[in-house]
């Protein structure tokens, strides 16, 4: 512990306080849990592309030739959400995704280019 605690400080300019708790907790009893669950499989949802369960194959869009992916549930919970940080996308640091530049399937995947290749 004690090395990961340096590791942090050398890494974030600053010693964390208090100790960590690592608890065990029934997402039956803790509804907060709950929410953030579905909040990150929402944006999970929106990244992955939908694969055929039949043939194994991903499902393309027949007018663009490009992978599906589903972006209901993200929009369903986007008033909800302040800022998604993509690392992954557009120039060093990424961009972040916001109310005034909302995260939408055009502008993340035929938009900026991407640092990685997108199956």
């Amino acid at each position: 512990m004690a090395e990961a605690d340096a590791a942090f400080e050398s890494r974030f300019g600053y010693r964390r306080k208090g100790q960590w708790v690592v608890e065990v907790s029934d997402p039956t009893r803790r509804v907060c849990l709950q929410a953030a669950d579905y909040f990150l499989w929402a944006v999970q949802r929106f990244f992955e592309i939908r694969f055929d369960g039949t043939t194994q194959q991903p499902v393309v869009d027949k007018s663009t030739g490009a992978p599906m992916r589903e972006d209901r549930f993200l929009n369903a919970l986007w008033p909800q959400i302040t800022e998604i940080h993509d690392l992954h996308f557009g120039e060093a640091p990424g961009v972040r995704w916001t109310h005034a530049r909302p995260l939408s399937l055009a502008e993340r995947f035929t938009g900026l280019k991407t640092k990685k290749p997108q199956i």
